[in-house]
């Protein structure tokens, strides 16, 4: 968080992120304070130091503001908050500043973007995350003695949803941690007033003013770099135009805790005043470019515009039916939000769609990115063939790839390990996997094959042994597995053509099965499946 540090020498580190607060001109060549300047300038003084646009810090003992800041100084720091606030830049403290310095907002500070890079990339390179896959934990959860209507599970799907705005554009993976015994990266906290017993950390304000702050990474702050806290005396909602949206509040602090700075772009999810909820919201383009100058694209991003075609070059007859909805699928997995598929030696991705009235909780079909016909399974993972039996990403952020005996571990597109021949064990993990999913609720990797199901903890390797029917209520005894993955925090088990959907606590729809082709990837419900 920039502004406040615990030592003279961590002032010194990150002295350009406060780089708005050095607005100050020498007061020898500045004309006085005017009276109606003065009387501003006690109003404002504390609102405008705590945002980084003043500094008190060079007053002469003895002496007021008003005597030591100059006309020109004052008038320079009210201007460029006007710019930040995208308002008219007078100079003076007119109407509509005032209401800008009431509004509700971050309270980190204001910095001055001398450039595009520097306000999207903290100080230069150090105040950024040396590592991909990071974990958070919210630690607390509204009290509620206010009006507070956010459940414990809506603030777990606010926070999911609000890292999930920067992993889809970046190639960052977010594990969220549940044991208070194990250390993580991000924590994230309610609190009022003075909430913590870190040193210099800032005091919330109440109900409105400041909604929350949050911390840069690599910032001096030892453990507390990369937390979020939230005011808990806001009023903070789900999904309703009333009271502070708490996704967003989340999604703009998340930034600062990957290293971004304010934007003074309006339309910016980093620009510093709260704007309530908004429906379907996506990740702006000022704040995609950002965050990715600081840790680059995301190598699983899709399109979401349909694949280019060229006018007059048609050389073939349109596929009617895609091929991936008439036959039984190699290998189905969730990666990184978006539903990937596999046959043969082709893939297939699906996104959710961004402009259904479900979304981001629940959108079925899943619209196709890659054209019907696919993409070489090889051109994006380089070194895998064709048949793989299971896919799945698992806690690490690492994708895993299953046939036969061997294994194949990606980081991102480009090949970690393998392959690797699996050797038989004493623990039970099966030689050959005809399914696989990754369970972030349990931690468990879920390997199927035939009637039988392994629970695989990937950090431990103990590996716990059960029949399909008895780890998932109510599923029959004939379904075999042969593609499975997580999607809206439930499991899918296809067979076939069709498939079966397990909740939380593994409890099977009792709908019964449903076709995979159609519901989930949008396929003509005419469609025979070929092959089995």
């Amino acid at each position: 968080m920039e502004g406040y540090r615990r030592s003279k020498a961590s002032l010194r580190h990150v002295i350009v992120l406060v780089l708005c607060s050095c607005l100050m001109l020498n007061p020898a060549h500045s004309a006085p304070v005017s009276d109606n300047e003065l009387a501003d300038l006690r109003l404002s003084l504390p609102f405008f130091e705590k945002y980084g646009y003043l500094s008190t810090s060079n007053i002469e003992p003895g002496k007021t503001p008003g005597e030591t800041l100059g006309s020109e100084q004052f008038q320079r720091a009210v201007s460029e908050f006007q710019r930040y606030a995208n308002i008219d830049i007078t100079g003076t403290i007119t109407e509509d500043t005032r209401v800008m310095m009431i509004k509700p907002r971050c309270g980190n500070k204001d910095t001055q973007p001398n450039n595009r890079v520097r306000r999207y990339n903290v100080a230069g390179g150090n105040y950024r995350w040396n590592k991909e896959t990071l974990t958070y934990r919210i630690v607390n959860f509204p009290t509620m003695r206010k009006a507070s209507s956010v459940s414990e599970v809506q603030v777990r799907h606010d926070v999911r949803m609000a890292f999930k705005l920067w992993s889809d554009v970046t190639p960052l993976v977010f594990i969220e941690v549940h044991d208070d015994t194990v250390e993580v990266d991000i924590e994230l906290k309610f609190g009022s007033r003075v909430h913590t017993s870190v040193y210099g950390d800032p005091a919330f304000d109440g109900e409105g003013g400041t909604l929350a702050h949050a911390f840069t990474p690599n910032s001096g702050w030892g453990k507390t770099n990369g937390d979020v806290h939230f005011d808990d005396d806001e009023h903070f909602t789900h999904k309703i135009y009333s009271g502070v949206n708490l996704f967003y509040t989340t999604a703009h602090e998340i930034g600062h805790a990957l290293g971004l700075d304010h934007s003074d772009q309006r339309n910016s999810l980093m620009w510093p005043w709260d704007k309530g909820y908004i429906p379907n919201f996506r990740l702006p383009l000022d704040d995609k470019l950002g965050i990715q100058v600081v840790y680059g694209k995301n190598p699983f991003q899709v399109s979401t515009d349909p694949p280019p075609t060229t006018p007059g070059t048609t050389t073939q007859p349109p596929i009617l039916i895609p091929p991936y909805c008439n036959t039984t699928l190699d290998a189905v997995a969730d990666i990184r939000g978006n539903l990937m598929v596999f046959k043969d030696e082709n893939m297939w991705r699906f996104r959710p769609n961004y402009n259904s009235e479900g979304y981001p909780d629940r959108t079925f079909p899943l619209v196709p990115v890659d054209p019907d016909i696919g993409i070489l399974t090889e051109q994006f993972f380089r070194g895998i063939k064709q048949g793989m039996k299971a896919v799945y990403e698992r806690q690490d952020g690492r994708i895993v790839f299953l046939k036969a005996r061997k294994k194949w571990i990606f980081q991102g597109t480009t090949l970690y390990e393998g392959p690797v021949r699996v050797s038989p064990s004493p623990d039970g993990y099966p030689l050959t996997v005809y399914a696989a999913l990754y369970n972030k609720d349990d931690g468990k990797t879920y390997l199927f094959k035939g009637s039988k199901v392994w629970l695989y903890d990937e950090l431990t390797g103990q590996v716990q042994r059960s029949s399909i029917t008895k780890k998932f209520k109510d599923l029959h005894s004939t379904v075999r597995v042969n593609s499975a993955f997580m999607f809206y925090g439930h499991k899918f088990l296809v067979d076939g053509p069709d498939y079966y959907e397990a909740d939380v606590a593994n409890n099977v729809a009792n709908v019964g099965k449903r076709n995979f082709g159609v519901n989930i990837l949008g396929c003509p419900p005419t469609t025979p499946p070929q092959s089995y």
